[in-house]
């Protein structure tokens, strides 16, 4: 990165920080369809693929517009950095295509963490997965009372408690090994 100030080198790192996001995304989903103790979770599995699917379809889109774009009369006007769609090498347009469909999905998953509710939610591409999504969101809309403060405080101490005991018993077992 020569030449480049502090902005070059931010707009890099977010670029490549979102590739590893998705690509990090993708080992989780594959991960879910290959391990054995996931495979009786049919629930996981139609997501895993889901996931798959949706990131393969929008990796390929994303290729594909790009080169699409290289087509038009535009491509001499369209710049990232110092160079214009026209002047790019077929592996950049490559990159270029997954950099901006990983932007746009690190920019969706930010849109879903906000609105935790899901109501801006799409259909899935599997019908299971868009299943699991719909009673999702059933269950979300379906509760329209609050939960009172110390309800919420009781179920979060529970779990807190169940936390606590399963460190405690990991604690033990480590304490054993390292006693063998």
């Amino acid at each position: 990165m020569t030449g480049g100030g502090a902005g070059t080198i931010i707009i890099g790192v977010v670029i490549m920080g979102a590739l590893v996001y998705k690509a990090a995304d993708l080992v989780k989903y594959i991960a879910v369809l290959a391990l054995p103790g996931d495979r009786g979770d049919r629930a996981a599995r139609a997501g895993a693929l889901n996931g798959i699917l949706t990131l393969v379809l929008g990796s390929v889109l994303g290729v594909g517009i790009v080169f699409l774009m290289d087509v038009t009369s535009w491509t001499n006007e369209i710049k990232f950095g110092t160079l214009t769609l026209v002047t790019m090498s077929f592996w950049e347009k490559v990159v270029l295509g997954l950099v901006l469909t990983s932007l746009a999905s690190t920019v969706f998953d930010f849109k879903k963490a906000v609105d935790r509710t899901d109501t801006a939610s799409t259909p899935d591409i599997l019908p299971a997965a868009d299943k699991v999504r719909r009673a999702r969101l059933a269950s979300v809309t379906a509760t329209t009372a609050t939960p009172h403060p110390t309800e919420v405080d009781a179920e979060l101490r529970k779990m807190l408690d169940e936390v606590i005991a399963h460190e405690n018993t990991i604690e033990e077992e480590l304490h054993e090994l390292a006693k063998k």
